[in-house]
């Protein structure tokens, strides 16, 4: 199938009650603090096996846009991002909502996302092939770039001192590492102590 029949498929009345409930589904869970929307795709992955393959993938990302979007709610309200995909929300978003503007703070904040997300997927359809051939290249040189790049952008958004910022996601880091490693399975700085294996875990 290509992706033209894959994107006629998609105005089908099944595949549009499928992503419909998706994004309902999506939106619960995207509220409560705590249940990300890939928790959510996780329990419903074995409720697809039975679908055809357009329809599972249909109903996946509909439920992560839907949490990403139900995160926002509350990012925007309550100051309390959803997902975690919605901090940067809570610079922005609740400032507005405070200023009497809810609803135009939530408005603005879903037309972002929706221009956002079409501009995303546009870019994933043409920049896919040749992104993952120079992603396969990575080496560990490049991977350590990668995420000193992260860093240095974690630590110009925090508040305060750069070195403060760049401090806590340095922090953040030695505490997520000890565990199993999630690429080869080995445990990690755990020093042997059997407390420390699913530490990293615990940490996410």
């Amino acid at each position: 199938m290509t992706l033209v029949d894959a994107f006629a498929h998609l105005f089908t009345l099944k595949a549009f009650a499928v992503m419909v409930g998706g994004v309902a589904l999506g939106v619960s869970v995207g509220v409560l603090p705590g249940i990300t929307a890939g928790m959510l795709m996780a329990l419903t992955l074995p409720f697809t096996y039975h679908m055809s393959s357009i329809d599972a993938v249909s109903l996946l990302i509909a439920m992560f846009v839907g949490g990403v979007s139900g995160g926002l709610i509350t990012a925007t309200l309550m100051r309390i991002p959803g997902e975690p995909n919605s901090i940067m929300t809570c610079l922005d978003g609740y400032q507005l909502a405070r200023r009497g503007y809810p609803g135009r703070a939530l408005g603005l904040g879903n037309s972002s996302s929706l221009v956002g997300g079409t501009l995303s997927w546009a870019a994933l359809v043409l920049l896919a092939p040749p992104l993952a051939s120079i992603a396969v290249a990575f080496g560990p040189f490049e991977n350590f770039a990668v995420i000193l790049l992260a860093l240095i952008l974690i630590s110009s958004l925090s508040e305060g001192s750069f070195l403060k910022g760049l401090s806590a996601g340095l922090l953040g880091m030695l505490v997520s590492y000890p565990g199993i490693d999630e690429s080869s399975g080995i445990m990690r700085l755990t020093f042997g102590f059997a407390a420390l294996e699913a530490a990293s875990t615990a940490c996410r």
